[in-house]
């Protein structure tokens, strides 16, 4: 028996729209510690990207799971696209067409909004039971126009090419439709994509599960003859106008691995506690009792007032005592400040009142910077220390004579060079 070789073999697709060549499916880790989600879900879209398959369809910023990229409303109704770019023959040419519907490949004029969203591949999320569980998924192909030859077992076929006589095929000893040409172009970079999603997935140590009935795939994806082949194995094969596949996105899992690793997050946090420890004892030896006039003189005459006065005695108060400083504001803005900064445990009173009179006016405006972007600044402080690098002005507060290091660093700012 052997399969003939038609012009159009994609068109074959349609019939088997409700055939599921293989599911693969990852399970959602649980209680994963140190995930980041948002990494997780840039690296997916770099791996749908890099190999045209599983683009996102939603424009929203935000995703919390993967079935997020492929949600769209449109008058109300949440419908899943799954775009893939898939291989076809058309007019007797072979072509890369986008695709969400398998029915796209035989009604080529008919509406979207009729079409019954059948995917050629498809990716359910499974969702999540908890904000700390990565999202699983079920990447399913749901063609067998990704095989090499496709099944010709039905009367009802309609053959649609005209140099073909369909009762001559019936009689014949056929064993079904030649579709290598796709197939190559198809499978070989599926294969590459479930690859380095198992990749991704494997670095919470998330197992694969398969359709185990079915013989034409594996773990590893779609078998061509006996093996699984993979894009880079073909690239040199594939004439240069097939070479959808963008080589310039290189994902690197190594580096993922570190990032995401849990064994190595534990001797992140080791260390972490280890510098934690180091900055205590320099704190506390050179900042635990120490006295700074000059921040108290700024308290007891710039400081205080703001939260007792309305804005025109407070801004009557600076005349006189010829406050040299243009960055303090209102007195209501200082107030509605320090609104924000009352229920910061680590912060001692005068420090919550400094800070909100030096950011009332246009301090974090000129830096272009929110108060908490501010606080949260690993850069802001110009630190004496290396063992106090990388910590902003609410990492050191925590600490014991934190406080004092704060007020330090505040008074020495260059808008205090006048004092």
């Amino acid at each position: 028996m052997e399969a003939i070789k038609l012009n159009n073999s994609s068109d074959f697709w349609y019939y088997h729209d409700e055939y599921e060549l293989g599911t693969w499916s990852f399970a959602k880790i649980r209680n994963a510690d140190f995930i980041d989600l948002n990494l997780f879900i840039k690296t997916y879209i770099s791996i749908t990207e890099k190999y045209r398959i599983l683009l996102p369809t939603s424009k929203n910023k935000e995703f919390k799971s993967i079935s997020d990229l492929y949600t769209i409303e449109e008058g109300g109704t949440k419908k899943s696209i799954y775009k893939s770019l898939v291989f076809l023959k058309k007019r007797d040419e072979i072509v890369a067409e986008e695709l969400f519907d398998l029915r796209q490949i035989k009604h080529e004029t008919d509406e979207i909004e009729d079409l019954g969203i059948n995917p050629v591949i498809s990716n359910l999320s499974i969702a999540n039971s908890s904000a700390i569980s990565l999202p699983g998924s079920y990447i399913s192909v749901n063609t067998d126009g990704f095989k090499e030859v496709l099944d010709f077992n039905k009367d009802d076929y309609t053959l649609y090419d005209e140099k073909v006589d369909q009762n001559n095929i019936k009689k014949a000893n056929i064993s079904g439709i030649d579709n290598s040409d796709l197939m190559f172009l198809n499978t070989p970079r599926f294969n590459s994509f479930l690859r380095d999603l198992k990749k991704l997935y494997s670095i919470f140590n998330s197992e694969i599960v398969i359709n185990k009935n079915n013989t034409q795939i594996n773990e590893n994806g779609i078998f061509i003859g006996n093996e699984i082949v993979y894009y880079e194995d073909i690239l040199e094969l594939i004439d240069a106008k097939y070479q959808i596949v963008d080589m310039s996105i290189n994902i690197d899992f190594e580096e993922l691995k570190n990032q995401f690793n849990h064994e190595k997050r534990k001797e992140r946090i080791e260390t972490l506690k280890s510098e934690d420890k180091l900055i205590k004892e320099f704190l506390e030896a050179n900042y635990k009792n120490l006295s700074i006039l000059s921040w108290e003189q700024f308290y007891n005459s710039f400081v205080k007032e703001a939260f007792t006065m309305s804005d025109d005695d407070y801004l009557k108060h600076l005349k006189e005592v010829r406050c040299p400083f243009g960055f303090i504001g209102r007195a209501s803005e200082a107030k509605k400040i320090y609104e924000n900064l009352k229920d910061i445990e680590f912060f001692e009173e005068d420090v919550k009142k400094v800070i909100s009179v030096i950011t009332s006016g246009d301090f974090l405006k000129n830096k272009n910077l929110s108060l908490m972007e501010w606080l949260n600044d690993k850069f802001m402080i110009d630190f004496i220390s290396k063992k106090i690098e990388g910590k902003s002005i609410l990492d050191i507060a925590k600490f014991e004579g934190g406080n004092n290091f704060i007020r330090e660093k505040i008074i020495e700012m260059k808008i205090f060079k006048l004092f």
